[in-house]
């Protein structure tokens, strides 16, 4: 209930200090925007003993926005993104930035095989996985069944 409350705390303050301007994330020399609690993850923080920094960077990635700018207008990006709530935000994010050409979305999953599997979403962040296992850790979440198509990289 703790990291739940810290967290919250962690998303409001986002939200009130970059309100419309959303929040930054430099990288390639692009500023790229987004709405607060959804930006990468800070990997530098993830093993931090300070939990409001902890919970910040278990925050949801989106690297379909991070590849699409590091290609720049000539490359070609294509996120798989399964989670019809994360590819909402997606689009979202993307919105925020008009400049860098849009990654084709693909609404599967990729794998090394061709067939269907269940995503366990928890309403499309971070914690959503293609393993059960992963997010029945506590009954405090729940979680949604859905059924994605998986494809090979070759096909």
């Amino acid at each position: 209930m703790i990291t739940h409350f810290r967290h919250q705390f962690v998303l409001g303050l986002n939200r009130a200090l970059y309100g419309r301007r959303r929040e930054p994330y430099r990288i390639e020399g692009h500023t790229l925007r987004y709405l607060p609690g959804t930006r990468p993850v800070r990997l530098r923080y993830t093993h931090s003993r300070n939990g409001i920094a902890r919970y910040h960077a278990l925050q949801v990635v989106w690297p379909g926005i991070l590849m699409t700018a590091m290609c720049g207008q000539t490359g070609h990006v294509v996120a798989f993104e399964p989670d019809p709530y994360a590819r909402e935000v997606l689009a979202k994010n993307l919105n925020l930035n008009p400049s860098i050409k849009r990654p084709a979305v693909e609404v599967r999953a990729c794998a090394d095989e061709i067939g269907e599997v269940t995503l366990f979403s928890r309403g499309g962040n971070s914690q959503s996985s293609l393993a059960r296992s992963a997010v029945e850790f506590s009954s405090a979440h729940k979680f949604e069944e859905i059924r994605v198509p998986l494809v090979t990289l070759d096909s």
